[in-house]
């Protein structure tokens, strides 16, 4: 499955959910990129709060020269770290995060790979090592033992690859698709029920499962968790939704996840929210993508979907200057081109934007009935 997106990727608003940090846990520091000086990581507990919702969630911050260059929501909540280290297992020459922490008496391991310009993500090896970590973690687990079973796959791996002048396959047969609606819908299905049981392979099934995401992951604990298949510009092929109802004195409002369509014979994505993007769809097929990375660039885009695709309209971006203390911000028109205005007018922009479109109603069918 691949984003419909008639505009190249290049605008990106930061997906804030926090308040103030309530529990700092842990705080380091460490040389993340040779010779570019020491950087802080700090990890603390935090409130997020997502369509009505409040969870307590673990967060890391990395820090340079006093700016926040990345925050990371782990999605779990750790009562302690027990260790922190920064070291390169990805092989990419910059440092990656390897967290040892506690949630009541389970023993949880985070690791996170280096991105451009001090940016993480969730480690993409952690198949080849989820089994391996689960099944060392006891009493005495430790950063020494972590580091070895990281060092000991990788070294497999590079053996593997001197062996063999062939291009390494892909050990799963290939990443799940679909044909039809009701076929993606019961795999979701399936995978509730997976994750519900605590299965211990949970998170190693589902990355093969393009419709995945963080705030999906989120939603499988939400009872209003749901879906629903309408057309949504009249073409009359329906597209699924999968969203979550608001309150039950506003259940025909739906925070809408992901959108999906169907084009030639194969069930494809139109978007998906993640944890640093969200989209928000409106009557008449408008859908606003807010985009971010954090201190980095934000934005605001509006999309007109039709037939399968996102034609772009208009936006708004901003690239944070701190020497000056403002920002170099553009608005975008839907020939793509760019006018400079004031940080001002970008608020404005902003707000006036995301108050323009009526929310449509719907009522999603649960997958918890």
């Amino acid at each position: 499955m691949r984003l419909h997106i008639i505009i190249p990727l290049t605008l990106l608003i930061l997906l804030t959910g926090c308040g103030a940090k309530n529990k700092n846990l842990i705080e380091t520091e460490s040389e993340l990129v040779q010779d570019q000086g020491a950087s802080q990581i700090r990890i603390y507990n935090d409130v997020f709060e997502a369509y009505g919702k409040k969870s307590n969630y673990t967060y890391i911050d990395i820090i340079r020269d006093n700016e926040v260059k990345e925050t990371i929501n782990t999605y779990r909540y750790l009562d302690k770290v027990t260790n922190l280290d920064c070291f390169d297992f990805n092989d990419d020459g910059i440092k990656d995060i390897a967290v040892i922490g506690a949630s009541g008496s389970e023993t949880k391991v985070l690791l996170y790979e280096s991105m451009p310009d001090y940016h993480y993500d969730v480690f993409s090896g952690w198949s080849d090592v989820g089994n391996d970590i689960r099944e060392s973690i006891d009493d005495d687990f430790s950063m020494v033992i972590l580091k070895n079973i990281l060092d000991r796959v990788t070294n497999i791996e590079d053996a593997a690859l001197e062996e063999s002048s062939e291009p390494a396959k892909v050990l799963e047969s290939e990443v799940t698709t679909f044909n039809s609606y009701d076929e993606l819908i019961e795999d979701i299905k399936v995978m509730i029920e997976m994750k519900e049981s605590n299965s211990d392979t949970f998170y190693h099934h589902a990355q093969y499962h393009e419709w995945f995401t963080s705030p999906i992951d989120w939603a499988f604990q939400n009872d209003s968790f749901g879906y629903l298949q309408v057309d949504i510009d009249g073409d009359g092929i329906d597209e699924l939704l999968l969203g979550i109802n608001d309150s039950e004195d506003d259940s025909h409002n739906v925070n809408v996840l992901s959108m999906f369509t169907i084009r030639d014979g194969k069930v494809d994505v139109v978007f998906e929210s993640d944890y640093r993007r969200s989209f928000e769809l409106y009557e008449d097929g408008i859908i606003l993508d807010d985009w971010g990375i954090p201190n980095s660039f934000y934005s605001l885009n509006c999309y007109k979907y039709s037939a399968g695709g996102m034609e772009f309209i208009e936006g708004v971006n901003a690239t944070p200057v701190f020497s000056e203390g403002r920002c170099q911000c553009y608005y975008y028109d839907s020939s793509l081109q760019e006018r400079e205005i004031s940080d001002d007018e970008y608020s404005e922009f902003y707000e006036e934007l995301l108050h323009r479109y009526n929310k449509p109603k719907f009522q999603l069918h649960l997958f918890k009935e």
